[in-house]
């Protein structure tokens, strides 16, 4: 499927407590097809939208969210481990939920994550860990021609059942009187160049040159 780019994977912790916003425990970024000067906010922005999205997904809930030519696939476990893909929407959901279980499965099995869940309860800042750079940059880079994970899928007979997948829109899971421009406004994700930029486009779409729109 032409263009149909993966831009991240993000592994998030979802507070049970929801006064507290998603950690970042690890991230993956591909962004070689957006403008290297607007890499940066390209970045900021993968971060808000899954900051934002995980914060609004219930446990046991996967989903994917759509804006625009943009589709946040975004999952979180009875632990409350989360993952995030975001990538162009025409990228094929089935195959982007089959990357969130991959993912969900390697770090609820790597030592690093068994060690540690415990402590981030007490957390208040992002982790990055960087022991499972290497992990989340080569699977993204797996899954960049979905057609042939797919065609995989279907011949091993693997095929994750998608019809709980529920599809929405960014306003569908905004909270009563929540507005986007507000999230957007107070969001500490994103930079003060990044803010202004996205007051002054028609949509969060510049931000990256067209090829992805934040949510």
């Amino acid at each position: 499927m032409e263009g149909a780019n993966l831009f991240a994977i993000l592994v998030l912790y979802k507070f049970p407590n929801e006064d507290k916003s998603p950690i970042i425990l690890s991230s993956s970024f591909k962004t070689s097809e957006i403008p290297f000067l607007k890499r940066t906010s390209a970045k900021e922005g993968f971060v808000f939208i899954a900051r934002e999205v995980i914060a609004r997904t219930n446990k046991r809930v996967r989903h994917t969210v759509e804006h625009g030519e943009t589709a946040c696939h975004a999952a979180v476990s009875s632990d409350y481990l989360s993952i995030v893909v975001i990538s162009q929407r025409n990228y094929n959901p089935r195959v982007a939920h089959d990357m969130i279980s991959t993912v969900m499965s390697h770090f609820k099995s790597s030592e690093w994550y068994r060690e540690n869940k415990r402590k981030f309860l007490v957390q208040t800042r992002d982790l990055n860990y960087k022991g499972e750079n290497s992990y989340l940059k080569m699977t993204l880079a797996k899954y960049q021609e979905p057609e042939n994970i797919d065609r995989i899928m279907l011949l091993q007979q693997e095929v994750e059942d998608t019809r709980d997948i529920v599809f929405n829109n960014i306003q569908q899971i905004l909270r009563r009187g929540e507005d986007l421009d507000d999230l957007v406004a107070n969001a500490k994700d994103l930079s003060f160049a990044t803010k202004k930029y996205v007051e002054h486009s028609n949509d969060l779409d510049s931000a990256c040159g067209g090829g992805c729109v934040f949510l």
